[in-house]
């Protein structure tokens, strides 16, 4: 039990260290001093998916992708879900998709199927009324897939505590159990 702790605190200061230096270079990469100063504000609080940074920073407009920063905070987006939604051709059809599987589990053979809808407004209505299954539970998650997931919600877990929210915090405690427990 004391070595399952260290490495879950060892991969939580890791995994904070990592998406730290990808938010900053986010923030470097807007064009205007404003926009910087903005989203270094946004980056204070709160822990991002990394992969979800990486589709944000593809956005075309700085607006979109602080937009889009703000509306991944603390939450979990699962892998197929964000290659679905990275196939939409507009930016605003990118951030509904997001919305819609934020902390979702996706029946997956149902998103591939939506995959092969020829315009947005069809992929997303069905996303939306058949791909969805629920609260995130997948036990097919591979072992490095466990891992980052775990990591991300014990970055939560520390902020929460930093914070004095313990509730939240116990929350994530909560659902890192619950998904080491299915494995």
């Amino acid at each position: 039990m004391k070595k399952l702790i260290l490495v879950l605190m060892a991969m939580l200061t890791l995994s904070s260290v990592l998406a730290n230096n990808e938010l900053f270079s986010f923030c470097n990469g807007m064009t205007f001093d404003r926009d910087k100063n903005t989203c270094l504000g946004i980056i204070r609080e709160g822990t991002y998916q990394s992969e979800m940074i990486a589709q944000c920073k593809r956005m075309t407009f700085d607006n979109d992708k602080l937009s889009c920063l703000r509306s991944i905070k603390d939450k979990f987006y699962q892998p197929e879900g964000i290659n679905f939604c990275q196939s939409m051709t507009f930016d605003r059809d990118k951030k509904t998709c997001y919305q819609i599987i934020e902390n979702k589990s996706l029946y997956v053979e149902m998103v591939n199927s939506c995959r092969s809808m020829t315009f947005d407004n069809d992929k997303l209505s069905c996303l939306r009324s058949n791909a969805v299954a629920g609260e995130y539970y997948d036990n097919s998650l591979s072992s490095e897939e466990l891992l980052q997931m775990i990591g991300d919600i014990a970055v939560r877990v520390r902020r929460n505590i930093e914070r004095g929210n313990f509730r939240r915090a116990l929350d994530g405690v909560i659902r890192i159990i619950n998904l080491t427990s299915q494995y």
